[in-house]
């Protein structure tokens, strides 16, 4: 899977940015593409959890 999401916590709350939409100039002049902003906190917290998996999942290098 091509995970593309971001997590957003702010004093107004929390939200979760998913989708397609990849973040370059290209994207947004030239491809159609989708990109979700929600509020809703089962939402976040299940990317939240998801996040958890993948980091620790993770191989870093250099």
């Amino acid at each position: 899977m091509h995970n593309k999401f971001a997590l957003v916590e702010a004093p107004e709350g929390r939200s979760v940015i998913f989708g397609s939409y990849n973040w370059s100039e290209p994207s947004r002049r030239l491809n159609r593409e989708v990109g979700v902003i929600a509020g809703d906190p089962a939402l976040f917290d299940a990317f939240a959890a998801r996040w958890e998996v993948l980091s620790k999942q993770a191989h870093f290098e250099g």
